[in-house]
């Protein structure tokens, strides 16, 4: 119950770092890494590895559950491996280079090298690499919103809206906590009680999907007041034309495609290797 909770935890904080056809053709490598770096998720990525070294640690002091030095050790190392930029680059631009499709590539380049463009994305980056509790997110984001005019307050509202900011993150906290109970589950001893725990935790979070929703649409509101403070209104405007044109609709469901393959595959694997890291294990 005390892992349990942890890892629930963890998934809502990893959820943050962040907040999916017919006519599809495969893109090249070069032109996908291009894509990759202009948008910001290059860079992104790798902020991963010590963002969730430090929530997992958060998620075990807030849940009581102690841990010995030699442990934390063997944690931090199993996080650098899970999480290593390298993989996490490799699985997302695997995901954009074969998904992209070639018609909104030169939008999808326009947008990415105008000013505006250059604009969030910094400011995205720098969000990204902020660890910021979830609780202390939503007040001082919030805090941010209620001093806007209503016009920005509006536009922030949209943005959310369009971005599809608090599905992402929903879904997001669901598949990484059954990425790291399924990946937990593969080395449990007899494999099926843990395979029934993996399936109860998924079945306990799609229950309270609702709730997420309403609570991650708040947070997502307050993490996009925070993310582009200091931001002219016209960026923002610029910025939600982009985001409901069909090139923004199509990169932006690829992008979290790509993130979220990539933060699967890597919670597999934390999952995997959690165990080992017990003391027990090595009694």
């Amino acid at each position: 119950m005390v892992m349990t909770q942890a890892l629930r935890k963890l998934s809502i904080t990893l959820a943050l770092l962040l907040a999916c056809a017919a006519a599809r053709a495969a893109t090249d490598a070069a032109t996908a890494e291009l894509l990759m770096r202009g948008s910001g998720l290059w860079a992104q990525l790798a902020s991963i590895g010590p963002q969730v070294r430090l929530g997992f640690d958060d998620a075990l002091s807030q849940s009581g559950q102690r841990a010995t030095s030699t442990e934390l050790d063997r944690l931090a190392r199993v996080v650098d491996k899970a999480y290593d930029t390298d993989r996490l680059r490799m699985v997302a631009l695997t995901v954009l280079r074969d998904r992209t499709r070639t018609q909104h590539v030169p939008a999808l380049r326009a947008w990415l090298a105008s000013p505006s463009g250059q604009r969030i994305v910094q400011r995205e980056e720098a969000a990204a690499r902020r660890v910021v509790e979830p609780e202390a997110a939503l007040r001082d984001g919030l805090a941010l919103l209620e001093a806007m005019p209503a016009e920005r307050q509006a536009l922030l509202r949209d943005l959310v809206v369009a971005a599809r900011m608090a599905e992402a993150m929903v879904e997001l906290t669901i598949r990484l906590g059954a990425a790291i109970q399924q990946g937990a589950a593969s080395v449990a001893p007899g494999g099926a009680p843990a395979a029934v725990a993996n399936a109860g935790f998924v079945v306990d979070l799609e229950r309270h999907r609702p709730r997420m929703m309403e609570a991650f649409s708040a947070l997502s509101l307050a993490s996009a007041a925070s993310a582009y403070a200091g931001l002219d209104t016209a960026d923002l405007k610029r910025y939600l034309a982009f985001v409901k044109s069909p090139a923004g609709r199509h990169w932006l469901q690829l992008v979290d495609e790509a993130f979220q393959a990539a933060m699967v595959d890597a919670s597999v694997t934390f999952g995997r290797s959690l165990p080992a890291s017990r003391d027990i294990a090595h009694s």
